[in-house]
């Protein structure tokens, strides 16, 4: 069982009694794309001048023996990012021209860049891996840059924009993004590969809406072998979605990867009651899913804590 949490100091040991064993901190944010480390090619957040609080919560974990397991933003940059303000041509593009908060994902200078600071964590923190999330791109309406759309006319003889608004070729769209998805993953494996660390992700619960609608296929990335574990962000108050839900991802990562059910304790999506929260996880356990994970810390009472303990 694993849980997301921000990054800064809590009781470690409180968690690891209630049966976790894997925290995932967030280290990326989107509001400014800074991030909470100590970084040489990002702004930090202003605390880490201060004392470093992944250094203490990698330091805690290790004495608790519980996995971390950093994640970041991905390519979601969000407002003010000094990132896109330092390279405006990397920013992506609505189809009417509109500037969004998002790096363009099919930029080989986008995903060096991050890879790079993924490479920061894993060589100057104790971790046992690193995690992403927003690891795909925000809609179906991105991204229309130049690069985006020279790329694409390049493959396929065909403009982008012409494409997405219903032409022919529709597939070559999809196909296209979801390679540009998995370049990066790719990327990320060896990098991890390499280090001896692991590989998790945050993934779009209903799998063919996330490789059509955000270029994210992440059941193939299970399959290639790309990822040690995957986590679905079935954020949902209703028991019916996850019965739904949970048989359909098991059988497309085809065991291949261990599948990691989230649930939203509380979320954009779900707020769930101590015994809501226990009914789902109850579920996941029942339909075979092989842990849960739970978004967020700061969503869990002493009361959830307390039954977790019981289960």
């Amino acid at each position: 069982m694993q849980i997301n949490v921000n990054s800064r100091f809590f009781e470690v040991k409180r968690l690891v009694e209630a049966g976790f064993d894997l925290i995932i901190p967030r280290v990326k944010w989107v509001v400014q794309g800074c991030v909470g480390f100590r970084s040489k090619l990002r702004p930090v957040i202003p605390v880490v001048a201060q004392w470093d609080p992944l250094q203490i919560l990698t330091e805690e974990c290790r004495n608790a023996s519980i996995k971390v397991h950093p994640y970041m933003c991905v390519f979601n940059e969000g407002e003010d990012s000094a990132f896109l303000k330092q390279h405006p041509e990397f920013q992506a593009v609505g189809p009417e021209g509109t500037l969004l908060n998002w790096s363009c994902p099919s930029r080989y200078e986008v995903q060096n860049h991050l890879l790079a600071l993924y490479e920061e964590i894993i060589d100057n923190y104790d971790v046992a891996g690193v995690h992403m999330d927003y690891i795909r791109y925000d809609d179906d309406n991105m991204c229309f840059c130049t690069h985006y759309r020279e790329a694409f006319k390049r493959r396929y003889r065909e403009d982008a924009l012409a494409v997405h608004s219903g032409g022919y070729g529709k597939h070559f769209w999809m196909d296209f993004r979801e390679e540009n998805i998995r370049r990066f993953v790719r990327s990320m494996r060896k990098l991890t590969a390499e280090r001896g660390k692991e590989l998790s992700a945050a993934t779009w619960s209903t799998y063919l809406w996330g490789k059509e609608g955000y270029g994210q296929d992440w059941c193939a990335w299970a399959r290639e072998g790309l990822l040690d574990l995957s986590c679905p962000m079935d954020y949902t108050n209703s028991l019916d979605d996850l019965k739904d839900l949970i048989p359909g991802q098991l059988a497309a990562v085809e065991g291949k990867c261990p599948l990691w059910v989230g649930i939203g304790k509380k979320s954009s999506h779900s707020d769930l009651s101590p015994q809501q929260f226990a009914e789902q996880i109850l579920l996941c356990r029942q339909l075979g899913a092989d842990g849960i994970t739970v978004f967020s810390h700061v969503a869990l009472t002493d009361e959830d804590l307390a039954l977790l303990k019981r289960l």
